[in-house]
């Protein structure tokens, strides 16, 4: 026991001083992955949508029309952009510079006064920024069914009672709505509570298995094995090294969130807490795991890069688990952000019981005991074998150095494609990550999300009330229950993600014409079911209240006249999905993420195979042909390029018509601006790999940037909200007027003027990071040139 304490502690010590003692340990490994952290915080100044620019096209141009607009105006998460008409706005809303077009047609106001049906006001809403429109859109019908209770209001009048009597009559039903632990809906709240351990655990995971394959990548296992009587010693030593930083990290983050930011915890800090460190827990254990069966290092790097950096759809965070299939349902539950996310909700909002918590922490743990336990089971016997191969003698195969400029360019990809370590990034990554993404948001749209309805008044009209929440398609009623305890435990155990409770002496109020609520509680954890069941519970208590109005307005002996006028005295309304008709969650986020995954495939595939060239010890002659001259350097260039264009005509083409994703709306421009992205993208990874001289670090560097590239593009949270520092970081990645620029042309059929400046953006970065690629590309042909002259 006391050699493998000493083991123990040598590793982690050992460990200690190698990270300080190499600076792109240190920088991939903690700064990188903490800088990515605060870049996603700075996306967000507050985390409201505020000032959200939305198009407006005034024909009636009347008093009314006019006392409408500053009714609107007055909506925070709207800010009116004036248009002649609405073709004059097309450019703006197909390139995201307006989110959705509001317009009042021509002599509105004499329609509506007239109570004709063709008076309806016209919404068109760019759902290809789907986050952001529907936030437009929910704003703008609340403001819109205020006003209409308004006018009904007046409309009734003709019955006498003065204004309270008819508000009396109208407003017999509402929903009393309580979001818990999140009610204003705050991005800044939902997402980072997800983001920031996310991107510290694919930091944490791509650390771990370079240090438990460092010496293999070195072929020095065979000192390693000398050096340590226990194996297992050495290997848990080097990964609490990190599992420390990390936890530390983690609860770094856990102190901002609950005490700097202020947001309550409804649960117990210290099973957040211990939650935290088991979450990071399994990182270590992961990497023991896929290390120990992986067949070389690169590939053990690829599987963690597989299993962790694309799961966040299936954890439910975005789209509801119960609206994916059975598979996708099945495979969250093998994924630990999963059970991490659902301890978070429990202890920050739900405030579940002890019995729950240890259920969820539970569960926790056996994705640290499982994988470390295989793990350190096999990375030894592993390890000993890599050892004894070491030792013995590996003649080197030399290749034929390529000529010319197309032999070299089909060297380069030959050799990235061909090669066992990098196959799988070459050849199927990108297709493996458009599939794996889409899968989970197959449905489009969110359906049934479990729900528990409370019936304490158990009456006749309670039940046909509940008849209609079940006919609601978003909403899926897995229990009813008359205790209002049993319907609480339901919702604190996350066996239904939201409860809404029909009171007492429900039936006996609506009948008498007494205001009554129906209330809802549901998980600001999770916001896109909240909202979900939010509109769906909405639509069931407007229906009811319509009956319930019409049959008091009777009573009180208004004429049938009356009646017809307050069905159409509300201020009609229609709303447009453009670009994305369904307004399908799928075809929203999968399309902004496609240029994402282009790009981080792109760095992965360079920084592996180039970064392992410039690493050898003996350069191979693929890598002597691309340094020989400046022509050279152009082949390697064009083999990236090319090989990005291939994966982009797939992406677009293909996978998109797959799925039924609109696609290539104006090819002229989508086909340009994919190629200068192409070009900044292969630009961004020649530079920073021809920086770092290795591959050692290139995952670990490159594929941290993903997540937070998506959120700093501004297709999911508005410009607008964000602090200066994102706005200026946006700018340095290609990904931003990727992303922007693929979606206004190929989805939305922009014209090819309204996205240059996105073009223009892309062909600086392409321009400026190649010219930094071609002076360090320099000094590396400089320093191999040397070395040959010298043998």
């Amino acid at each position: 026991m006391s050699s493998f304490l000493s083991d123990f502690k040598r590793a982690f010590v050992q460990e200690a001083r190698t990270t300080a003692d190499t600076p792109l340990l240190w920088l991939t490994g903690i700064v990188v992955p903490v800088f990515w952290c605060l870049a996603v915080v700075a996306v967000f100044a507050t985390g409201l949508m505020r000032n959200i620019p939305v198009g407006l096209v005034d024909y009636d141009n009347s008093a009314e029309s006019r006392d409408l607009i500053r009714s609107l105006d007055a909506v925070a998460s709207v800010d009116f952009i004036n248009y002649e008409n609405p073709q004059a706005a097309t450019a703006d809303l197909a390139t995201g510079n307006i989110y959705a077009l509001f317009v009042i047609g021509h002599n509105w106001s004499e329609k509506t006064s007239g109570s004709r049906s063709d008076s309806a006001l016209e919404l068109f809403l760019n759902k290809s920024y789907y986050a952001i429109a529907t936030t437009v859109e929910t704003d703008l019908k609340l403001a819109l069914s205020q006003i209409q209770v308004g006018q009904m209001l007046e409309a009734a009048s003709v019955v006498g009672g003065g204004f309270a009597g008819n508000k009396e009559r109208l407003a017999v039903l509402d929903a009393d709505i309580l979001i818990a632990g999140n009610p204003a809906l705050n991005f800044k709240a939902y997402l980072l509570t997800t983001i920031l351990p996310g991107v510290l655990a694919l930091g944490a995971i791509l650390t771990c298995v370079g240090s438990l394959t460092r010496e293999w990548r070195l072929k020095t296992v065979h000192q390693v094995v000398g050096t340590y009587s226990h194996l297992t010693g050495f290997l848990l030593g080097r990964m609490i090294f990190w599992l420390v930083l990390y936890s530390l990290m983690g609860l770094a983050y856990l102190a901002w969130f609950t005490g700097w930011e202020g947001w309550g915890v409804q649960g117990s800090l210290v099973a957040w807490a211990l939650g935290i460190v088991l979450f990071f827990a399994s990182m270590p254990a992961l990497a023991m795991l896929y290390t120990s069966l992986s067949p070389s290092w690169i590939i053990a790097m690829s599987v963690a890069i597989g299993t962790t950096a694309p799961i966040f759809p299936f954890t439910g965070f975005s789209f509801p688990l119960d609206s994916m299939d059975s598979v996708a349902q099945l495979l969250a539950q093998f994924l630990p952000l999963t059970w991490y996310l659902r301890l978070h909700s429990s202890q920050w909002v739900l405030g579940s019981d002890l019995s729950h918590t240890i259920h969820l922490l539970s569960m926790l743990s056996l994705f640290v005991i499982i994988p470390a336990a295989v793990g350190l089971a096999l990375l030894p016997m592993r390890m000993r074998k890599w050892a004894q191969k070491e030792l013995k003698p590996h003649p080197a195969v030399g290749l034929p150095e390529p000529v010319g400029f197309w032999e070299t360019v089909r060297t380069v990809l030959a050799r990235g494609a061909f090669t066992k370590d990098t196959f799988v990034i070459f050849v199927i990554a990108v297709a493996f990550y458009l599939l794996f993404y889409a899968w989970p948001y197959a449905a489009q749209n969110v359906t049934s999300v479990q729900t528990a309805v409370v019936d304490l008044d158990r009456s006749a009209a309670s039940r046909a009330m509940i008849e209609r929440i079940k006919s609601v398609a978003m909403i899926n009623v897995v229990a009813i229950e008359t205790d209002r305890a049993k319907g609480e435990t339901l919702y604190k155990t996350e066996q239904a993600a939201a409860v809404i409770t029909i009171p007492e002496n429900f039936e006996e109020n609506l009948l008498a014409g007494k205001h009554t609520s129906v209330a809802l509680t549901a998980n600001g954890a999770f916001p896109v079911k909240s909202r979900a069941v939010m509109a769906g519970l909405m639509g069931v208590v407007g229906e009811t209240t319509a009956a319930s109005m019409a049959l008091n307005l009777v009573r009180a002996g208004a004429p049938l006249e009356t009646l017809k006028k307050l069905q159409m005295a509300p201020v009609a309304f229609a709303d447009v999905n453009l670009y994305n008709p369904l307004s399908g969650y799928a075809s929203y986020i999968v399309a902004a993420v496609m240029p994402v995954i282009i790009q981080a495939v792109m760095f992965v595939s360079i920084v592996m195979s180039l970064g392992g060239w410039l690493a050898s010890s003996q350069p191979p002659s693929v890598l002597r042909a691309v340094c020989r001259n400046t022509r050279g350097f152009a082949a390697l260039y064009t083999a990236f390029w090319l090989f990005s264009l291939v994966w982009l005509a797939y992406a677009l083409g293909p996978d998109f018509v797959l799925f039924d994703f609109a696609s290539m709306q104006n090819p002229g421009a989508t086909l340009l601006l994919a190629s200068i992205f192409g070009a900044a993208v292969v630009s961004f990874g020649l530079a920073f790999t021809f920086a770092m001289g290795t591959n050692a670090y290139g995952a670990q560097f490159f594929v941290v940037i993903s997540a937070p590239a998506l959120f700093l593009s501004g297709v999911v949270h508005p410009l607008f909200d964000m602090t200066p520092p994102a706005l200026a970081l946006r700018l340095f990645l290609p990904s931003t007027s990727g992303i922007n620029g693929l979606v206004a042309v190929s989805q939305n059929a922009a014209p090819l003027y309204a996205v240059m400046p996105q073009l223009a953006h892309l062909l600086v970065l392409a321009v400026a990071y190649g010219v930094l690629a071609f002076v360090l590309w320099k000094r590396a042909a400089k320093k191999i040139q040397t070395a040959e002259l010298s043998s």
